[in-house]
């Protein structure tokens, strides 16, 4: 019956030419019939980006040109834009995990409860940083990955401890690597609790590890 009905959808919608379908430029393309095989991907290690604050121009000037400010003309002002989180890059720490998002009062996920263990047959380094984010769907197979959305946290509750966030903007906090629970409060509710990973790097003991 499903057959049926699809053979009637396709004479009903006829053809569409393939020059007006929309490829995205940002995604990986598969052309042609055959099936690659699967490869296994790293898990994404953010980048030290240039810092926004460097820039000393703005899109569209000339900086060789003449001004008509005259010899000395007054700094323009910076366009705004977003500030965008990212924690410092690092290695990775073979673990399994279980996450599970908590309500608060008002009934919005700020609190994220975590199952982890270490599973690499290495050293275990003595401190880890701890990141949260949100993917963007895109990976390394990418021509141009997207990076993900990285959460800023306000404070890790471990079996040592708690471990608080200095001040705003910190995406990592760095806590032994215990076995068991931990729970993470984050500094803003997530909208959706299925699309939250956690992340983990080796750290040194006494770093901040804040991004």
């Amino acid at each position: 019956m499903l057959a049926t009905i699809r053979d009637c959808l396709r004479d009903a919608a006829g053809r569409r030419e393939r020059d007006n379908a929309f490829t995205p430029t940002d995604f990986a393309i598969v052309r042609g019939d055959r099936l690659r095989t699967a490869e296994p991907l790293r898990p994404y290690r953010p980048r030290r980006s240039v810092s926004e604050e460097d820039d000393s121009t703005v899109p569209g000037d000339d900086p060789e040109g003449d001004s008509p400010d005259g010899p000395n003309p007054k700094p323009r002002p910076k366009p705004d834009r977003p500030r965008r989180l990212t924690p410092k890059p690092g290695s990775g720490v073979p673990m399994r995990s279980s996450v599970l998002p908590q309500r608060n009062a008002k009934g919005e996920f700020d609190t994220l409860r975590v199952v982890w263990r270490m599973t690499g047959r290495g050293s275990v380094p003595n401190m880890v940083g701890v990141r949260v984010r949100v993917p963007s769907g895109s990976d390394s197979t990418c021509e141009n990955p997207l990076a993900p959305q990285w959460l800023e946290l306000r404070e890790i509750e471990h079996p040592g401890g708690t471990v608080h966030a200095s001040g705003r903007g910190a995406t990592e906090l760095a806590v032994p690597p215990a076995d068991g629970t931990l729970t993470i409060l984050l500094a803003e509710p997530i909208t959706d609790p299925n699309a939250v990973e956690v992340d983990v790097v080796r750290r040194r003991r006494g770093g901040d590890g804040d991004g």
